[in-house]
Parts: structure tokens; sequence; C-alpha cells
């Protein structure tokens, strides 16, 4: 593959971007073709809007085409889905310009990302302009070498896909070890069952009384926020400093406190503190203690995470109280099997461990790849 050869070409130039139609809430229905919005293609749970009236073929978006986000989120999409109909903020790709080939035009969007991103403009809502887009310079090889590039792109990506579905089936396999041995607890339980409140200690966080940079700059103490609680083992990455935690109502939770997001997006996650930590008021901390293994507890959290999001309060920002979580009912079997499960569960996250580390492996050539052919 002879780079030397390659041609440079603006994006403009070698394909046409048309921004989509600027529908308006009065413009939505019950029926109709979905509107595709920046969050339909970052979250395939996001619910659609649907219009039904008469619109301008060129808004239709095909299965297989190709669409870029360049507003609020930039990003590239394939979408794989029913026709549907493109809103603004986002162009659908029409090749009309050049031979180029789509998969290898996606990836050539994707490398540019973040120089794109050093160009946008506005405050509440970042975005490039049609301009900056347009002139945005990628390689243009030989379509030979467009299709050698997607394949071992495409490769590793898949590579990456495959062990993201192990982690996913070694979270299955601990859950479902939990089961076998302790049954469901949102049901009939073989096991006495005590209020949190009677056997445990919990205490919720606290956020500085001023908002100062310098409290997070160079500080040694875990600080952990409910939108942080995304894995089961949880390990810091922020940090606060002595004075910052002096000027909060924050306490210094002990490793092995579970810890159970009460606000936001997570509400209801949990995870197990790897490090002393202390953590803002959306945050409720279940001090370990001699009655629950720390990984019994927080599967058994895991298991009923459907009880406490439908016994959430709020809309937008839904929420449970430390209050509701004190009072909860939680079956109580013996330490020494809890240490049983437990040991089981160290296992598979040595496990996953390694999957991770390999996926880390796989990641850092994707880029190094990405960067050799886009830079």
């Amino acid at each position: 593959m002879d780079r030397s050869k390659w041609e440079y070409k603006k994006l403009g130039e070698v394909a046409t971007f048309l921004n989509g139609y600027a529908f308006k809430p009065e413009n939505w229905s019950k029926h109709g073709l979905k509107i595709i919005r920046i969050q339909n293609l970052t979250d395939e749970t996001a619910p659609y809007n649907r219009y039904d009236g008469e619109i301008d073929s060129k808004y239709i978006v095909r299965n297989g085409d190709l669409l870029i986000s360049w507003s609020a989120t930039l990003g590239a999409f394939l979408w794989n889905n029913d026709d549907a109909l493109l809103n603004q903020h986002i162009f659908k790709t029409i090749f009309d310009k050049s031979d180029i080939n789509k998969y290898y035009l996606k990836y050539c969007v994707i490398s540019k990302l973040e120089e794109m991103a050093k160009k946008t403009h506005g405050v509440t809502m970042r975005h490039i302009t049609k301009k900056d887009f347009d002139s945005t310079i990628i390689p243009c090889p030989s379509l030979s070498d467009q299709q050698r590039i997607v394949a071992e792109l495409d490769c590793l990506n898949e590579m990456i896909a495959l062990k993201q579905e192990q982690l996913k089936e070694f979270d299955k396999l601990a859950q479902s070890i939990f089961y076998d041995m302790f049954g469901d607890p949102l049901k009939t339980s073989k096991w006495d069952k005590v209020k949190l409140c009677d056997v445990c200690k919990t205490s919720s966080g606290g956020t500085p009384t001023s908002s100062n940079a310098s409290y997070y700059e160079n500080g040694n103490i875990g600080w952990l926020r409910s939108g942080d609680i995304t894995t089961h083992i949880w390990k810091n990455n922020a940090f606060i400093t002595e004075a910052g935690m002096a000027n909060s109502s924050a306490k210094l939770f002990p490793i092995n406190t579970v810890v159970v997001a009460m606000y936001g997006a997570t509400v209801g996650q949990v995870g197990i503190l790897h490090i002393e930590t202390t953590t803002n008021q959306a945050v409720c901390g279940i001090y370990p203690n001699e009655h629950f293994n720390p990984i019994y507890l927080c599967y058994h959290f895991i298991c009923i995470k459907p009880q406490l999001i439908k016994s959430a309060i709020g809309g937008a920002q839904p929420n449970i109280s430390q209050a509701v979580i004190k009072k909860l009912d939680i079956p109580l079997p013996p330490l020494a099997l809890q240490q049983q499960f437990a040991e089981k569960i160290q296992a598979i996250e040595a496990q996953k461990e390694l999957v991770k580390q390999s996926i880390a492996e796989t990641q850092h050539l994707l880029d190094s790849r990405m960067d050799y052919y886009f830079d």
C-alpha cells in the first residue's frame, strides 16, 4: 500500500452532506415515520418522535445510509433500520461526487472528530459549521486500498465487540450464580429477612459548600459521584483535597463499603469501594460489618435494582432516598455461604480483568492504525 500515491481531498469534494429537516414539536405525531434525532443514534433505547405529513423525499433515510451528527455530539453512524426521517443537526451523506467507500468514509470522519471538535462554535449547543466540516481534509487512496483499510479496521472493531460481549456473559454468569445460591430476592426467601438499618450503618456524602476548582486539583482522597457508579467493582478515577472534604459534610467511607447511586441516570446502580473514598450527597454508603459479605450485598442490590427504580420519584432526575434504602428487607443467609459466593465472583472478576486488558490492547492497536491511515 503506497501512501505516497494517495490523494487528499476536502470532505465537501468527495460527497454531499445534506442537513436534516427542522421538525418542530407541533409536527410530531403518534404515527408515521420515525424522526432520527441525535439521541437515537447514540442510544438505541431512546424513544422516537414520528411524523405523518408530506415531506421532500431527500429527507428520507434508508437502511445503510451514512449519517453524521454535527451538533452537540459529533459522530458518524450507519443507519441500520427501516426508512425514517432526518432531523436537523444531522447530515445524510450523498455519494454523488467521487468513488469512495462509505465504510471508509465513516472511518475518515471518526478519525477527524477530535479535529472538528476544536472548531465547534456555540455555548448551549456546540456545533461545527458546514463550511468547516466540508473543508476538513481526508486521505483518498484507491478503492482497493480503501477496502483493505476497512477490512483491517472492521476486524479490530469486531474483536473488541466480541470481547465486550464476553464481559456481558460473565456478568450474566455472576447473576445466575447468585440466583442459584440464594434465589430471587424479589420473591420468598428461605432465610430470615432483616431491615438494612437494623444490621448496617448507612450514610450519604456531601458536596463542598463553595465551588472551588482547587478542591479537586492534585487531591489524594477518593471522590465519588452518583454518575461514576457504572461498574460493580468500582475503583476511583477522581479525587478531592483535604480542604475540599473539610468544606463539605462528606464522610470518608472505608474499603468494601457498598455504594448505591440515589439520583439521576445511574439511580439504583451499585458498586464496592476498593480504596477509602468520600462521596457527594447523591450516593448512599453501606458500611461493611460482620453480617454481610460486601460482594453478596452488592449483588443483592443488583438483583433488586428494578424494585429500587420503581420506588424512585421525580421525572427528569429520578431519585431514591437513603430512608428507602435503610428500610429495605434483606435476606440474611449464613456468612459462610456468602463467602463461597464471593469467591466465585472474585474468580469471574479475575477473568474479566484479563478480557478488559485484551480489549485495551486491541483498542490501542486500532487507535494506532487509525492514526497511521488518517493522520
